[in-house]
C-alpha cells in the first residue's frame, strides 16, 4: 500500500523511486544482446534457405505439377466431351427406348405447356434449342401441348408433343445437326422401333425424331417436311 501525500513516510518513498530510477538509467542492455539477435536472425534465415533448397523453386513442386495435371486432364475431358461428334443411331435408340415412353407415361415436367405454336417456337430461341414447331404438319385433330427439353451426352435437346386424345399422340424430337458424325438426310425415313412408328430427317442444320403411338401412320403427317 503506497503512504499517502500527507503522511510521514512519504519523503523517504520518493527518496526510494529516485534512486530505482537512477539506478536504471545507468544500467545497459545485457551483454552480448546484440549478438544474441544477429545469431537468431542468421539461424532463421539458414533454415528459410535450406527448406527453399529442398523444395526447390515453386514451378519444380510436386504439389504444383500434380495440380498443373489434374487441370489438363479436366479440361482435356470436358472438350472431349463436348467437342466430339455423338452417334445418331444411337441418339434415336436412346429417344425412342427412354425419352418418348417416358413422354408417353406423362411424368415428366413441361418446360413449357401451351397450345400457342408461336409461343413454343419463341420458347425454343429463347432456350437457344434447335428446330421449330411447323416442321410437321399434323391434321387439324392434334394440338399443342407443350414443350419438354433433355440432355444426353451434352447433347441438349426438346420435345414437342401433340395429341388428338388422350391415346393418340406424336411427339417431335429435335437437336442440332451438328451433333451427329452422320445425321439423317432431308428425305424422311421410316421404321418400327420398339413397336413404336419413327420418322427421321435434317433440314436447315436441325435434325428431327418423330414417334407416334402405336396405331399411327406418320407418312401422312410428313409430306410437307422436303417442301417447307
Amino acid at each position: 500500500m503506497l503512504p499517502s501525500p500527507s503522511s510521514p513516510e512519504r519523503p523517504a518513498a520518493d527518496a526510494a523511486d529516485q534512486s530505482i530510477a537512477r539506478a536504471l538509467r545507468g544500467a545497459g542492455p545485457p551483454a552480448g544482446l546484440k549478438e544474441r539477435i544477429l545469431a537468431a536472425r542468421a539461424a532463421a534465415l539458414e533454415a528459410e534457405l535450406e527448406a527453399k533448397t529442398v523444395r526447390g523453386p515453386w514451378f519444380m513442386r510436386p504439389s504444383i505439377w500434380l495440380a498443373a495435371a489434374a487441370m489438363l486432364v479436366a479440361a482435356f475431358a470436358v472438350l472431349t466431351h463436348f467437342g466430339q461428334t455423338r452417334s445418331f443411331d444411337d441418339f434415336r435408340t436412346r429417344v425412342v427406348a427412354v425419352d418418348a415412353r417416358k413422354v408417353m407415361g406423362g411424368g415428366l415436367p413441361w418446360a413449357i405447356r401451351t397450345p400457342d405454336r408461336a409461343t413454343l417456337n419463341a420458347y425454343l430461341r429463347q432456350a437457344n434449342l434447335p428446330g421449330q414447331v411447323e416442321a410437321i404438319q399434323p391434321p387439324a385433330a392434334y394440338g399443342a401441348l407443350g414443350c419438354r427439353v433433355f440432355q444426353w451426352k451434352g447433347i441438349r435437346y426438346s420435345v414437342v408433343c401433340f395429341y388428338e386424345d388422350e391415346k393418340h399422340g406424336v411427339h417431335l424430337f429435335m437437336a442440332s445437326s451438328a451433333s451427329f458424325a452422320q445425321p439423317p438426310g432431308e428425305t424422311p425415313q421410316f421404321a418400327q422401333l420398339g413397336g413404336l412408328p419413327v420418322a427421321t430427317w435434317s433440314k436447315d442444320g436441325v435434325s428431327y425424331i418423330l414417334v407416334g403411338s402405336e396405331s399411327l401412320d406418320l407418312r401422312e403427317m410428313l409430306p410437307r417436311v422436303a417442301e417447307t
